[in-house]
C-alpha cells in the first residue's frame, strides 16, 4: 500500500504541475514544450512502474522507477528554460 501511495503522491503532485503550466502556455508562455515531455514520461516510468509494481509484484517495474525519477527531475530543469511573452 505504501508504494500505491507514493506513486499517486508524485502522480498527483505532477499533474497539478503539467496543468499548471498548460495555463501558462494559454497565458503565452513558450518553451514549455520540454517540461511537459518530461513529466509525462516521468510520470509514466515513475508512478506507471510503481502502480504495476504494487499490483503484480514484479521486481522488474520497480527497477524502473529512478529512470522516471531522473525524467521527473529533468522536467524541472528544463522549466527553468521557459519564457513568458516578451
Amino acid at each position: 500500500m505504501e508504494i500505491w501511495q507514493t506513486a499517486n503522491r508524485y502522480h498527483f503532485f505532477h499533474l497539478l504541475a503539467v496543468f499548471a503550466v498548460e495555463v501558462g502556455v494559454a497565458c503565452g508562455l513558450t518553451n514549455a514544450r520540454y517540461p511537459l515531455i518530461f513529466w509525462s514520461a516521468g510520470l509514466t516510468l515513475f508512478s506507471g512502474s510503481l502502480y504495476v509494481y504494487a499490483l503484480s509484484g514484479v521486481k522488474l517495474f520497480a527497477i524502473l522507477a529512478p529512470l522516471g525519477g531522473l525524467s521527473l527531475a529533468l522536467g524541472w530543469l528544463a522549466l527553468l528554460a521557459v519564457k513568458g511573452r516578451t
